[in-house]
């Protein structure tokens, strides 16, 4: 196969990668759109495809758009593209897994937008490199984890998050600053607060940067800061202030911590929670399992709806903060069962909730326990997924018991190729 080449864009597949043809053989390139003509340059081969890196475009798309990130394909690789057909290219590659999976008539698929096209993160986070004594924020190069591309600004984040980037950077070049390398802000947009949270890999001075951070408090509306470590993932100390930010939702206050998992996108999010309220048949009389619970934050909105709520979480950064929630929301039908999903599923199960809420990581379900559902089947299921491969391979496991009654997918990344989907199913 040659390694330069003019081909034409076919298609855009997931997670992103454009798909052309260069003498019969598939390639997947980092940019172009259906119908562009694009040069491109062969960077890796495989027996079955090869890939490459898009140089120049020839004929450009009608749906092109102008990127506003100069790093975009660092942090929002889509920015190139016009946002409705952002949504078009999204929805087709989740039908696409799902028919390749199930193979039968699915729910019409309904595509909720996000209500923010730009400054939707209420999370950023960057590693700080260095010139000389002058810091900069930084993204790693997309397929590299020791290649870095400066950061000028990142509309993904709203103006108030980055002007405390900047802000922190001004002062980040003092030598108390010399070992923090690097930055996280958490912000909540309707009430304002921020969490500032810095990474150190070393014993920093905390004191004297707790000191040093203290204009910034007076500055922005500041709930706090903390130190933590990559290296030893968990564990921080905070400098001032508190060590968490409140969203709310529903009319209850959540708090989430430097280190919890949120949902990046709240007023995405809060569609999704409609849509589930909408299309579970939620009884008082009923118990729900919660399984990758977080902060607890589903299976606390839906706890006024059920009699009981089981929620489980494994993640120590998350089980404080969990119970922290039910405590400040007066949740009392509410047990934590901490650890694994694979450990609690068989009794979460036996407890026989009518319905069952899956909320897992990329990598979807376990066999484990797709065979406990599938063994004591409660009567609805809600399957939240980021990962549309995982999302059908794990609809198809669960056909044997059960059919798709409702079938969404959310813009939670716009700019993205990152979709969220949710599938409620009903048992056969």
């Amino acid at each position: 196969m040659t390694t330069n080449g003019v081909v034409k864009i076919e298609k855009i597949v997931y997670p992103g990668r454009s798909l052309a043809r260069v003498d019969g053989k598939v390639v997947f390139t980092d940019e172009g759109l259906p119908g562009e003509e694009v040069e491109l340059e062969i960077i890796r081969e495989k027996k079955d495809y090869a890939e490459a890196v898009t140089r120049r475009v020839l004929t450009s798309s009608p749906h092109r758009a102008e990127p506003r990130c100069a790093h975009y394909k660092a942090c929002s690789p889509y920015q190139y593209i016009e946002y409705d057909f952002q949504l078009e290219i999204k929805k087709a590659q989740v039908l696409e897994a799902l028919s390749r999976a199930l193979k039968t008539d699915l729910p019409e698929l309904d595509m909720r937008p996000s209500p923010r096209q730009w400054g939707y993160r209420n999370k950023i986070d960057l590693k700080i490199l260095r010139e000389g004594n002058s810091p900069f924020p930084a993204y790693a190069v997309p397929g590299h984890n020791d290649r870095f591309i400066k950061i000028e600004r990142c509309h993904l984040a709203s103006e108030r998050t980055w002007s405390l980037i900047a802000a922190f950077m001004d002062i980040a070049g003092k030598k108390k600053f010399k070992d923090i390398n690097g930055v996280m802000v958490r912000e909540d947009a309707d009430s304002g607060q921020m969490l500032l949270v810095l990474y150190s890999d070393k014993k920093a001075p905390t004191d004297e940067i707790a000191a040093a951070l203290e204009p910034l408090e007076r500055e922005f509306p500041l709930k706090g800061a903390v130190i933590s470590s990559r290296r030893k993932r968990g564990r921080y100390k905070t400098l001032l202030g508190e060590d968490y930010i409140t969203h709310e939702l529903g009319g209850l206050k959540f708090r989430v911590g430097p280190l919890s998992f949120f949902q990046v996108n709240v007023p995405a999010f809060r569609l999704l929670t409609r849509d589930m309220e909408n299309a579970l048949d939620l009884k008082g009389s009923g118990a729900l399992a919660d399984l990758y619970c977080g902060v607890g934050t589903l299976g606390i909105l839906f706890s006024s709806k059920v009699s009981r709520v089981a929620g489980v979480e494994y993640s120590g950064e998350n089980i404080p903060f969990l119970e922290k929630n039910l405590e400040i929301n007066g949740i009392s039908n509410f047990s934590v069962y901490e650890g694994d999903c694979d450990q609690w599923i068989s009794r979460a199960l036996k407890e026989g909730p009518g319905t069952l809420v899956l909320d897992p990581p990329r990598k979807g379900i376990s066999g484990h326990i797709l065979k406990n559902i599938l063994r004591h089947p409660p009567g609805s299921i809600a399957y939240i997924s980021c990962n549309p491969a995982t999302f059908a391979r794990d609809l198809a496991g669960l056909a044997e018991r059960y059919e798709i009654k409702r079938l969404f997918a959310y813009d939670f990344f716009p700019q993205t190729p990152h979709i969220e989907t949710l599938a409620v199913l009903g048992k056969r």
